[in-house]
């Protein structure tokens, strides 16, 4: 999808960067998916992305796929304040998505 246009550059394990908190320097992580918005094309998009996906075996429980969900929030609010991610989002509007597979079924689909 994301090759038939050019809104969009899909970045694959993108550096949030650092921030600072409380006067140390903290890694944002990486995120798994940034749909990164081609501001310099199209400076009206008003919406960005931000994807983190997550796969557990087929037996496992109903609570840890909750866990990996509260993983996969923890993870895209950190990487959301990331300095790579806040430069480059310009005005746009962040969608935090999150996917958690339990083996082939897709439990959780969500933006938050």
């Amino acid at each position: 999808m994301t090759c038939l246009q050019n809104f969009y550059l899909p970045i694959s394990e993108q550096d949030a960067g650092v921030k600072s908190l409380r006067g140390q320097e903290v890694s944002g992580g990486y995120a798994d998916i940034y749909m990164q918005p081609r501001l310099d094309n199209y400076p009206d998009l008003e919406h960005s992305y931000l994807l983190e996906l997550k796969y557990l075996p087929s037996s496992s429980t109903d609570a840890e796929v909750e866990t990996a969900r509260q993983i996969a929030i923890a993870q895209l609010t950190r990487y959301a304040q990331g300095i790579n991610i806040a430069d480059t989002k310009g005005n746009t509007q962040l969608h935090r998505l999150i996917l958690v597979w339990r083996g082939m079924e897709l439990a959780i689909a969500e933006e938050f």
